[in-house]
C-alpha cells in the first residue's frame, strides 16, 4: 500500500490492534486503534463470564515469621494442591455464588472435586466484596483491581492467629 507519490499516510501502513477503546470499560485496552465491540461495563459480567480464576499470587504485610527469616509469599503455607484450584463466579436471580474446584493436583483423589461453595456480593461503587464461604462468616474484601485478566482482593486480619493486623493482597488471573 505504500504509495511514493504521497505526501502523507492515508492510515494503510498503521497496524490495526484490536480491542476494546472504552477507557471506563474493565476490559479497556489502551494499545487498541480499532474498537472490536468487546467493552465490559459491568463488574458482574466481567466477574461470571471470563471462565475460571485461579490465584497467582498472595503477598501479606508485615510479613510473617518462618523458620529463620520472614515470609511475604503466603502462598508459601498453601499446600501446593490448593494454589491451582479453580473459582468459577457465577449470578443469576439477583444472588452471587461462587465454586472453588479442584485444579489438575486434587489433595485428596477420592474427595469431591468441589473444596469449597458460597455466596458473594459487591457494594454499590464496586470497591468492596463480600464472600461468605461455607455458609459461615461474611469476609470483607477491598477491591483494587478487577479487569478481564485480574482480579486483585485485599483484606485486613490476623490471618496467622498471633494478634498482628496484616494485609494480604491475592491476585487472580485466568486459567
Amino acid at each position: 500500500n505504500y504509495d511514493p507519490s504521497a505526501d502523507e499516510d492515508n492510515g494503510s501502513c498503521i497496524s490495526k490492534v484490536y480491542g476494546c477503546m472504552d477507557e471506563s470499560a474493565y476490559n479497556y485496552n489502551s494499545s487498541a486503534n480499532t474498537e472490536d465491540n468487546t467493552c465490559i461495563n459491568s463488574f458482574i459480567e466481567i466477574l461470571t463470564e471470563q471462565g475460571d480464576w485461579i490465584i497467582s499470587t498472595s503477598v501479606i504485610d508485615p510479613p510473617v515469621a518462618f523458620g529463620s527469616g520472614e515470609v511475604t509469599d503466603y502462598l508459601t503455607f498453601t499446600e501446593n494442591c490448593r494454589k491451582d484450584d479453580l473459582i468459577t463466579y457465577d449470578f443469576f436471580s439477583g444472588l452471587g455464588t461462587y465454586t472453588i474446584r479442584e485444579g489438575a493436583t486434587t489433595c485428596d483423589p477420592n474427595d469431591s472435586n468441589t473444596y469449597e461453595v458460597g455466596d458473594w456480593t459487591v457494594n454499590t461503587d464496586s470497591t468492596i466484596f463480600y464472600i461468605t464461604p461455607n455458609a459461615s462468616l461474611q469476609q470483607e474484601w477491598a477491591i483494587k483491581k478487577i479487569s478481564d485478566q485480574e482480579f486483585i482482593l485485599e483484606g485486613l486480619g490476623d490471618f496467622q492467629g498471633d494478634g498482628v493486623i496484616r494485609t494480604l493482597t491475592n491476585t487472580f488471573v485466568h486459567q
